[in-house]
């Protein structure tokens, strides 16, 4: 799935959802909270445009995201691929939308993997 917020003709955030895990988040999130559900889980990858940031189009997006996959049944997002330890602002993004830290692990520099569960 996919969801784009755009002003006009310009493109200021995505998010892209998959059902499940990809392979490299499979095995570490395995690895973290043990059973996973590719049904009722599922991996985000959203992004916001350095122009749009802290303007709170992240935040609408996500929101709806998460309306979204409640809908469908969704219990758990994870992030695709962490989020870098150094960018704070997306960390404490995450933070503020109720994601916790579950572990850190290291590629191209410190990473965090961060999971929210959604509670029916």
């Amino acid at each position: 799935m996919a969801y784009v917020a755009v002003d006009q003709d310009k493109i200021m955030a995505y998010a892209i959802v998959l059902r499940g895990y990809t392979r490299g988040e499979h095995h570490r999130y395995q690895a973290y909270e043990g059973e996973l559900n590719e049904q009722t889980d599922y991996t985000l990858a959203p992004s916001v445009a350095d122009a749009c940031q802290s303007q709170g189009i992240g935040s609408a997006l996500y929101q709806y995201v998460e309306q979204e996959l409640r809908k469908i049944g969704a219990q758990k997002i994870v992030l695709w691929g962490g989020v870098q330890l150094s960018n704070q602002r997306a960390v404490r993004f995450y933070l503020k939308h109720g994601f916790r830290t579950l572990a850190q692990f290291e590629y191209q520099g410190t990473n965090l993997d961060m999971a929210k569960g959604l509670p029916a």
